[in-house]
């Protein structure tokens, strides 16, 4: 790997640019993707944590083998459509950002991990994350986490930090049933879950 303090367009020079696999580009104070990234069209890992980066371009597509994609802590409001052409992405890390929603195109994406801790989601779209098997929520401001269709796929689940740890509004037993790992613990939620269960059938 790259080391960080050394100026991509300098690490790439007199290199065999098929060879390389993996560029961590963290904490450079970029504003923008540098063209030469794209080049590099045996990627699997890129590193743009800690930057200035609002955007992913859609020159993104390029990058047919990657793998894992890290933009934690840039200032990005949104997840660009062109990410989800790229076919071979399993992790998409954009935690620390600013994004307050999913884009419609996650539906049909091949990523299976999404960390997006630190952004400003208020909800989730139950049917665009149907593919996930990792999801980390934490500290966004989730309001409730019920979903309403099954998500098999879905093995681990992080939600600590958010006002629906709060104020009981969780409620997945019935519709994870291959969950083996979530956060708050599973006591806890099937406490909760049962608790709403037992206040409904109060109220019939």
């Amino acid at each position: 790997m790259r080391e960080k303090t050394m100026p991509l367009s300098d690490y790439l020079r007199n290199k065999n640019i098929s060879q390389i696999t993996s560029l961590n580009l963290s904490g450079q104070n970029l504003k923008k993707w540098p063209s030469e990234i794209f080049m590099c069209r045996n990627l699997r890992k890129l590193n743009l944590s800690s930057n200035q980066i609002d955007y992913i371009p859609k020159e993104i597509t390029n990058l047919t083998k990657l793998r894992v994609l890290n933009l934690s802590d840039n200032i990005l409001t949104q997840i660009h459509t062109s990410v989800f052409l790229v076919p071979k992405l399993r992790v998409l890390d954009v935690s620390g950002n600013k994004i307050k929603s999913l884009p419609k195109q996650f539906q049909t994406s091949s990523i299976l991990e999404l960390i997006l801790s630190n952004n400003l989601l208020t909800s989730v779209d139950y049917t665009l994350i149907h593919g996930i098997t990792r999801l980390i929520l934490c500290n966004n401001r989730i309001e409730h986490f019920c979903p309403n269709i099954d998500l098999p796929n879905l093995y681990h689940l992080w939600l600590t930090g958010n006002p629906c740890c709060q104020n009981g509004q969780i409620s997945f037993c019935d519709h994870l049933p291959n969950l083996k790992k979530h956060y708050p613990s599973i006591s806890e939620q099937k406490v909760i879950h049962l608790t709403q269960k037992k206040e409904v059938n109060k109220n019939k």
